[in-house]
């Protein structure tokens, strides 16, 4: 399913729009992104978590957030990472050197370079 993603706030990149947070489709969108990666949390965390997660775009295949994920007690460990999901696949960029590799192989690259930038306006 592609949504039409409507625009209203952008990043520090000039042209970069990000999807309007306020709208009711997209808070659906990223509740379900939030549950697809969430299910994924064992791979990624080690343990089942919980996930907040901003939409930074959808094409016809993929869905492109910044994902922050937690588990909870009795083992407490996180993320606050960029990804990529198509369907129920969801790619994380690796740590270290491979990170803006990565990021550029996985993401489009107007949103790449904001990625790198680490602009909070990405993040949920």
């Amino acid at each position: 399913m592609v949504i039409a993603v409507g625009v209203l706030s952008a990043c520090s990149s000039p042209g970069v729009k990000l999807p309007d947070r306020a709208d009711h489709t997209i808070q659906r969108e990223e509740a379900r992104l939030a549950a697809v990666i969430g299910a994924q949390t064992p791979t990624i965390l080690g343990a089942l978590g919980t996930c907040s997660v901003r939409l930074l775009r959808q094409d016809a295949t993929a869905s492109f957030v910044w994902a922050e994920c937690g588990t909870g007690p009795p083992i407490n460990s996180g993320v606050s990472a960029p990804m990529r999901v198509i369907g129920s696949d969801v790619t994380v960029p690796r740590d270290g050197t491979q990170y803006t590799k990565d990021i550029h192989t996985l993401f489009p690259d107007d949103l790449a370079e904001i990625i790198e930038e680490q602009d909070d306006t990405i993040r949920p």
